[in-house]
C-alpha cells in the first residue's frame, strides 16, 4: 500500500519483506488477494489484486494502523533506494542529516523489517563517517594556515596553498576564513609560473615548498621559495592526476591507463610504476613501498 493513501496499492520487492512475509504473500496468491510476477531483472514483486480490497477489507485497515509510521517511513526510503540504485548508487542520493538519524534508529529497532535497505543505510552511513573526516582534515588545513601566516609571514603562498586545500577537502567556515585571511592585501600576483601552453593541473607540496603543473606534453617542478628559478621538466604526455608523497620527496603521476607513475623530486626520475596496491612493473626501493623516502642528505 502506498504509505500516504491506503487506498492506493503499491508494489513491494521481495528484498524489502522478510523471508516470512513472502510466505504470506505466496498464501495470499493462492487465495487470489495479491497477484506475483517477475521483472527483467529477476526480482518478483508482489503487488494486491483489486484496489478495491484496501478500500473494503476493515482487518487489514486495522492491521495497518499499527503499524502506519513505520510503513511511511519504509516506502519513502524504499523510493530514496531505488533513486540511488538507478544512478549506479551515486554518493550524493544517500541518506544524511535527520533521515540518515531516522534509519539508524529504525534499523536498530526493526531490523529484520528493514530487508533490502541494509545497503543503503549502511552506505549513507559510511558516506557520512567519510565526509566528517574530510570536514575534520578541512579545518586542520585551515589551523595550519593560518599558523603559517602567523609565524612566517613571509610564506604567504604557503599559506594560500593550505587554506586552498582545506577548502578543497570540505568547504568550512575554518577554511573560508582562512582563505580570506591569507589572500587579505594581495593586490599583485606572488609569483608568475609561465608556461607555454595550457596548465591542466596544479599541485603544491604544502610541506616542501614545490608546485608540480601538468600541459598537455610535461609536468613541471617550481620551487616556491625561488619562483625564479627554472623548474625540473618531466617529459610524460596526458597526465590526469598528481600526488605528492607527505614528506614531498616523491610524485605520482596518473593517466588513463591504470598505472602511476612514481618519480623523484629531486631529479624528476622515474623509481618505478604501481599497477595495483603492492604491486609495480619494476621494483622500488624498500623506503617508498612503505610510502617514505628520504630527500638526499637528511
Amino acid at each position: 500500500m502506498h504509505p500516504d493513501r491506503p487506498d492506493i496499492a503499491r508494489p513491494v520487492a521481495r528484498d524489502d519483506l522478510r523471508a516470512e512475509d513472502w510466505r504470506v504473500v505466496e498464501i495470499l496468491r493462492e487465495k487470489r488477494l495479491v497477484t506475483i510476477r517477475s521483472m527483467v531483472d529477476g526480482q518478483q514483486v508482489a503487488e494486491v489484486a483489486h484496489e478495491a480490497l484496501l478500500r473494503a477489507w476493515t482487518r487489514l485497515h486495522d492491521w495497518l494502523d499499527e503499524g502506519r509510521v513505520f510503513r511511511a517511513w519504509k516506502g519513502r526510503t524504499v523510493a530514496a533506494r531505488n533513486t540511488w540504485l538507478d544512478h549506479q548508487r551515486h554518493p550524493g542520493l544517500v541518506l544524511r542529516g535527520p533521515l540518515l538519524e531516522q534509519a539508524l534508529t529504525m534499523l536498530a529497532d526493526r531490523r529484520d523489517d528493514v530487508g533490502g535497505l541494509l545497503e543503503f543505510i549502511e552506505a549513507s552511513r559510511d558516506r557520512e563517517d567519510v565526509e566528517k573526516w574530510h570536514e575534520q582534515e578541512a579545518v586542520r588545513l585551515a589551523l595550519y594556515s593560518e599558523h603559517v601566516l602567523r609565524t612566517k609571514p613571509w610564506n604567504r603562498p604557503l599559506a594560500i596553498g593550505l587554506a586552498v586545500l582545506s577548502m578543497r577537502r570540505a568547504p568550512t567556515t575554518a577554511g573560508r576564513a582562512a582563505l580570506e585571511q591569507a589572500v587579505e592585501g594581495v593586490v599583485e600576483p606572488v609569483a608568475r609560473f609561465r608556461h607555454d601552453g595550457p596548465v591542466r593541473l596544479a599541485l603544491i607540496d604544502v610541506g616542501g615548498g614545490l608546485l608540480a603543473t601538468a600541459t598537455r606534453d610535461a609536468v613541471r617542478l617550481w620551487n616556491l621559495r625561488a619562483p625564479s628559478d627554472p623548474p625540473s621538466l618531466i617529459d610524460v604526455n596526458n597526465v590526469e592526476g598528481l600526488d605528492f608523497s607527505p614528506d614531498g620527496a616523491l610524485l605520482a603521476l596518473t593517466s588513463r591507463r591504470p598505472l602511476a607513475d612514481i618519480r623523484g623530486t629531486e631529479s624528476g626520475t622515474s623509481l618505478g610504476q604501481l599497477i595495483a596496491p603492492g604491486v609495480s612493473t619494476r621494483p622500488l626501493p624498500a623506503a617508498i613501498r612503505h610510502g617514505h623516502r628520504s630527500r638526499p642528505g637528511t
